[in-house]
C-alpha cells in the first residue's frame, strides 16, 4: 500500500469535496433516490473514472490506487457530508476490506479490477439465523415495492 503525506490527503479531501459538491447537491440526491437503482449511474461513473474512488484501496496490481484506509476514510467522510447516493460505502468500506482481508489472490484478480473501475459494485451479506450458506436453504426474500 502506498502511504501518502498529509498534504496529499488534504488535496484528496479538497478534490473529492469539490466533485461531490457538483455531483451530489441536495436536489441530485433526492432525484437519485427515486431511481430504480437508487443512485445516479452517470455520477457514479464520473466518481469512478475521474476520481477513482472505488479503487482507492484496491491493490495497484488489480487496477486500483493501492492507498490506505486513511485515504478511503477521507472519501467516505466527504461522501457522507454530501449525502452521496451511490454504492461507495457498501463497495469500498464494507465489501472491499473483507475481500482484501481474505488474502485470496484469485478472488482479488477476479473482482478487484471491476471494483476499482466502478463497473462492479459489491456489499457484504451475512448468514441467516440458521448459519448455513446453502442457497437452497435461504429463507430471506426481497420484493420490490412501489416505494422501494
Amino acid at each position: 500500500m502506498t502511504d501518502v503525506g498529509v498534504e496529499d490527503r488534504e488535496l484528496l479531501r479538497a478534490v473529492v469535496r469539490d466533485a461531490l459538491g457538483q455531483l451530489s447537491a441536495s436536489r441530485d440526491v433526492r432525484r437519485a433516490m427515486a431511481t430504480a437503482r437508487g443512485y445516479e449511474e452517470s455520477a457514479w461513473r464520473r466518481l469512478s473514472q475521474e476520481l477513482g474512488l472505488p479503487g482507492l484501496i484496491v491493490p495497484e496490481e488489480y487496477g486500483g490506487a493501492g492507498l490506505t484506509v486513511r485515504e478511503l476514510g477521507i472519501a467516505i467522510e466527504e461522501a457522507g457530508a454530501s449525502l452521496l447516493c451511490a454504492p461507495l460505502f457498501s463497495t469500498t468500506a464494507l465489501a472491499l476490506p473483507l475481500l482484501t482481508s481474505l488474502a485470496d489472490e484469485e478472488a482479488l484478480a477476479t473482482w478487484g479490477p471491476g471494483i476499482a473501475s466502478g463497473e462492479l459494485t459489491a456489499t457484504v451479506a451475512l448468514a441467516e439465523d440458521a448459519g448455513r450458506w446453502n442457497l437452497a436453504t435461504v429463507a430471506t426474500t426481497a420484493t420490490r415495492q412501489p416505494d422501494g
